[in-house]
């Protein structure tokens, strides 16, 4: 773990072959998100393949810390890297939630909702927040002085 917090480039760089593959042997299923009476439906493969470019992305910034010799904090890459596992485990399963019932959520709003959309959706809001403390990690880790 310690190996993974020094050098979380490493870590994103082997995530990008795993989400690749589980794409592929996911690729015929898809997310389905209903809206307003419309259905949007994407394909599970193009999604992963998002993840890997973005998972990527992540990597070279880390990497490109530890090229210019600068630490990122520990504390902001332990929350990152749960938050973006956390969401990507919930991504992945998100269509094995619904063993816990068929309940509908409507938030008074016109959109219904299953356990596998919330769980979609708290996984985007995870991936999305995770993303964030990636950037102030980043930028932190920039403009401090000291390695």
């Amino acid at each position: 773990m310690k190996k993974i917090i020094l050098k979380p480039h490493i870590f994103f760089f082997s995530l990008i072959p795993v989400v690749i593959i589980l794409g592929y042997l996911l690729k015929n299923n898809s997310v389905n998100i209903a809206l307003y009476n419309e259905t949007f439906s994407i394909a599970l493969n193009h999604i992963s393949l998002y993840f890997a470019v973005f998972f990527g992305l992540i990597g070279l910034n880390y990497f490109s810390l530890h090229f210019g010799n600068k630490t990122p904090y520990k504390w902001m890459t332990i929350i990152h890297l749960s938050m973006q596992i956390i969401a990507l485990l919930l991504f992945f399963s998100k269509d094995y939630w619904n063993v816990l019932g068929e309940n509908n959520f409507s938030f008074g709003l016109n959109i219904n909702m299953d356990y596998a959309t919330l769980i979609l959706f708290i996984s985007f809001i995870l991936f999305v927040f995770g993303t964030m403390i990636h950037l102030i990690n980043f930028f932190a880790s920039l403009i401090n002085k000291s390695k």
